[in-house]
């Protein structure tokens, strides 16, 4: 995979686009997944368990015809992952705590990148009020999940830009800082005046939603919605049970 491919493949990692059944679940069933999927990467003790894990959420996003756009979150999240093994290994961990580590990062790339492409800012929105989130700060999550495909789109485009005009970036890590200001000076600017043009945008058509309200979308709990949940609960739980199971297990065989 090429330099350039990989950020344009982040970035449909994280755009919604309404697509596949896993898109037509309940918004409050997406929201719940990732929040299961965010505890099983805390509760699991073990390399072997985060890998299976991260094994389910591909297999989940190739089941939804996802596979190809989550491709670019795995890509992006590969280095650091790597970088956070060596950084433990350094440090004086094991190796198998190391690898540990560098799969719970993976796992996180995972489940963020299938919520984004799964849900729209809207869905997430409503389910936010609908738990009783001051509309303030729902909107203020909203806004970070629409904009961070945006903004990684105008870094790319900088990034062409400044390419054309002959910017190298260097390896040395101070000189990396001095020679990444061209891209990083366009890009503060360009969402300082984004976000500007929103807030004029929603100050001139009156943006204002009482607390309370629960917005005009309605959503059905179906019984796909209660199947998939389920079957994801399920599994999780297996999955932490796995270790007292294979223990229990030796013990009887010996």
């Amino acid at each position: 995979m090429s330099a350039r491919r990989a950020p344009e493949l982040l970035v449909e990692s994280l755009t919604y686009r309404p697509s596949g059944w896993a898109a037509r679940l309940n918004p409050g069933v997406k929201l719940a997944f990732a929040a299961e999927a965010v505890a099983l990467t805390f509760m699991v003790g073990s390399w072997i368990q985060e890998a299976a894990l991260l094994a389910g959420l591909i297999a989940l996003a190739a089941g939804s015809g996802l596979m190809r756009r989550m491709a670019g979150a795995l890509a992006a999240g590969s280095g650091f992952s790597a970088a956070i093994f060596v950084l433990d290994v350094l440090g004086g961990s094991s190796i198998a705590s190391s690898i540990t580590s560098a799969l719970e990062f993976a796992n996180f790339m995972s489940y963020a990148s299938l919520l984004f492409m799964i849900t729209s800012p809207e869905e997430i929105d409503d389910v936010l009020r609908r738990i009783g989130l001051p509309p303030e700060i729902s909107f203020v999550l909203t806004a970070a999940v629409r904009f961070v495909p945006v903004v990684l789109r105008d870094a790319l485009s900088i990034y062409d830009v400044q390419r054309a005009r002959g910017l190298r970036l260097s390896r040395n890590p101070v000189r990396l800082i001095r020679s990444s200001m061209p891209l990083i000076v366009p890009l503060v600017v360009t969402s300082l005046r984004r976000s500007e043009a929103l807030a004029e945008a929603m100050e001139a058509r009156g943006y204002a939603r009482p607390r309370g309200s629960r917005g005009i979308r309605e959503y059905s709990f179906r019984r796909a919605d209660a199947a998939f949940i389920s079957a994801f609960t399920g599994l999780g739980l297996l999955l932490l049970a796995a270790p007292s199971m294979a223990q229990a297990l030796s013990a009887i065989i010996h």
